[in-house]
């Protein structure tokens, strides 16, 4: 069962997403990446290749 949903910020390849995407608990799956900010376009576009399931916003977190 799923007990977190995450939002990856300053996220760039997906390293950090990744991990969460593998997390378990008692040997379920318990994470899920829901959606990440980065203000260049080229770590989002990486991101989205490497989790395409998550919403993706190209902007700085400061005013998104």
């Amino acid at each position: 069962m799923i007990k977190l949903l995450y939002v990856d910020l300053f996220c760039g390849a997906g390293g950090t997403s990744t991990g969460v995407e593998q997390a378990t608990l008692h040997g379920e799956k318990c994470a899920k990446v829901v959606a990440c900010v980065n203000h260049d376009a080229h770590a989002i576009a990486s991101h989205l290749a490497n989790h395409p399931e998550a919403m993706h916003f190209t902007e700085d977190i400061r005013t998104l």
